[in-house]
């Protein structure tokens, strides 16, 4: 059986909570694939061994190949990911947006 691979674009709290959760929950059933524009960010990621690949979105190899893009940005960068991600995933890719407002008061 094929392996079902899953994006997420934002490897913050809620994007590396998404990863781990789906690790736990599906182990070896899924395989992650991680984009984000923070260096620091993706080494984190890579050392979780959570993901198949960890890259920014230019470098990605194998986003085309994802059946779900989790989009875990700020909800003012939603709009910007979406349209970067136009090209680069397949047409039977399902999109699924997640987002956070912080407020300081």
């Amino acid at each position: 059986m094929k392996k079902n691979i899953i994006t997420i674009i934002g490897l913050g709290h809620i994007g590396g909570s998404l990863a781990s959760s789906l690790k736990k929950t599906y182990g070896n059933k899924v395989s992650l694939i991680g984009i984000d524009q923070k260096l620091s960010t993706i080494k984190t990621a890579q050392q979780s061994n959570f993901f198949l690949e960890v890259s920014t979105l230019k470098r990605s190899k194998n986003i085309i190949d994802s059946r779900i893009v989790f989009v875990a940005t700020g909800i003012h960068d939603m709009a910007i990911w979406l349209h970067r991600c136009g090209g680069l995933v397949g047409p039977e890719s399902e999109n699924i947006e997640i987002s956070s407002v912080l407020l300081a008061f």
